[in-house]
């Protein structure tokens, strides 16, 4: 079993720290298809670096789990997300009401590869992982009044 997180962003990362760079340094983040440029206070690189070396050292799978599972947080909570495009905000839109990719691309009358390419870069650009979950984001930000409906 893998001692550090098992993607390439974080064995990246945890290869720089253990360099010796700061994590202000730009990462591979986002599967390699954008960096993001991280400043940490202080307290949060030190303790991101003692989670990395607890990570290698620790034998114990369940340990390692909830050691990756801080340094997640502390990554994540930094990780900048950016804002959807208008475009992106209509796919989410449709999304959230319930819309297949197939009808989602005769609607907006492209293909449903696009749509695909489209979904794949929302899901990375705010930080989710499924369909669910952005139905849920589009309802809260409605709700927060920070996007309204288009329809």
């Amino acid at each position: 079993m893998s001692r550090i997180p098992p993607t390439p962003e974080w064995r990246e990362l945890g290869a720089a720290c253990a360099l010796g760079a700061s994590p202000a340094v730009t990462v591979g983040w986002n599967g390699g298809r954008g960096a993001v440029h991280m400043t940490l206070p202080p307290e949060h690189e030190q303790r991101i670096r003692e989670l990395f070396s607890l990570i290698n050292d620790e034998k114990d799978p369940e340990k390692v789990q909830v050691l990756a599972g801080e340094l997640e947080r502390l990554l994540t909570v930094q990780a900048p997300l950016r804002a959807p495009s208008d475009r992106q905000l209509r796919i989410i839109e449709l999304v959230g009401q319930g819309l297949k990719n197939q009808e989602i691309a005769e609607q907006l009358g492209i293909s449903i590869k696009v749509v695909k390419n489209y979904l794949r870069n929302i899901y990375d650009k705010i930080g989710l992982n499924n369909r669910v979950q952005l139905a849920l984001w589009y309802e809260a930000r409605v709700h927060e009044g920070k996007i309204r409906r288009s329809s």
